[in-house]
């Protein structure tokens, strides 16, 4: 369903733009509700910001306009000036919930030129429905005058559109070590889950991802180890005597370790305790007699928000090693996660 619809929607905006190449002529100045730049806000999926952009915007020193929303459940709330304009030549007064009237004025006299596809002014507008409702904007009224002819309107086109209640949103975030410094983890492998579907992402060069999902879900976000290590050098990567050295240390009492995430390290067979089994393992695992932990796994992952209760007995707590994303209604950012690398102790493979 949702393939559909965005693929209608494509066809729509294709038809829309092949319509104003077709209708605008050669010195028209154009005004046009860019729907496929419609953007929703993060932190309440009811406002959306709709710009009005321009095309063959040249020498204008005045304009006035009127536009109405066609759906009462469309509510225009603001206009904003993005700053391609000086900020004081856009006068706007919202006649009512769903309608305003904007008036631009150069006060140089000279008039001004702006790039094709310039956003003019932003209409701010909350709106509430079902998904995949669509709210049309039209203009009622379009008077354009120029600088080199301030006595008659200029040609000019107006073409509405419409704003969609988003079928998708983003789900982003950061993967990183437990040093100090904080290192990125790229290439990680993240895996977002819910009843009816499944993503993958892999995280760029600075530890980040951000994928689009279906709207109206709940998601599980976890991490899935690298896929750039592919080689026994990259898997062993930080991985040596050292880290053996500093887990017999441990256990002796002589230097226990200082960070909770050294325990997760150490604890290659995730019985959540550091033994002398872990040790072992390690040292098997270096030696190449055996090509991987018995849990199957190279990489442990943490919700970057846990915080230990206790951080030297780390395993006393549930750790969460994903993160559910509730009913999902708009875009969710920082879903952010701590890698450790299973048998790198001493954190030399970061």
């Amino acid at each position: 369903m949702i393939f559909n619809n965005k693929k209608l929607f494509f066809l729509g905006l294709f038809l829309c733009l092949g319509l104003l190449n077709t209708l605008k002529a050669q010195d028209d100045v154009v005004l046009y509700i860019d729907s496929a730049g419609v953007t929703v806000d993060p932190m309440d999926p009811t406002l959306y910001t709709v710009p009005l952009k321009v095309e063959n915007f040249t020498g204008v020193a005045g304009l006035d306009l009127t536009i109405v929303s066609t759906n009462m459940n469309g509510i225009i709330l603001d206009v904003q000036n993005p700053g391609n304009i000086p900020a004081n030549g856009l006068t706007v007064n919202l006649l009512s919930s769903t309608s305003f009237t904007a008036v631009f004025l150069d006060f140089s006299g000279a008039g001004i030129t702006l790039d094709d596809g310039t956003i003019f002014f932003n209409i701010i507008m909350q709106i509430e429905g079902d998904l995949g409702d669509c709210f049309p904007l039209a203009f009622e009224f379009l008077e354009v005058v120029k600088a080199d002819n301030p006595g008659e309107a200029a040609p000019s086109l107006s073409l509405g559109g419409q704003v969609c209640l988003a079928l998708e949103a983003n789900i982003s975030g950061t993967i990183l070590a437990p040093t100090i410094d904080l290192i990125d983890l790229d290439s990680t492998i993240i895996k977002l889950t819910s009843t009816d579907s499944t993503y993958v992402d892999t995280c760029d060069m600075n530890g980040a991802y951000d994928v689009a999902v279906a709207l109206d879900a709940t998601y599980t976000v976890m991490p899935m180890g690298r896929a750039d290590e592919t080689t026994r050098a990259e898997l062993l990567s930080g991985i040596n005597v050292a880290d053996l050295v500093v887990i017999i240390r441990h256990l002796l009492g002589l230097e226990p370790f200082s960070n909770p995430y050294q325990f997760l390290a150490a604890d290659v067979n995730m019985d959540n305790e550091v033994s002398i089994e872990d040790l072992f393992l390690i040292q098997s695992y270096i030696l190449g007699k055996i090509e991987i932990y018995p849990s199957g796994m190279y990489w442990r992952y943490v919700d970057a928000t846990y915080v230990f209760p206790n951080p030297s007995q780390p395993f006393d707590n549930p750790i969460p090693a994903s993160v559910e994303v509730p009913n999902l209604t708009g875009g969710v950012t920082s879903v952010n996660f701590i890698g450790v690398r299973l048998g790198d102790v001493d954190f030399s493979g970061y």
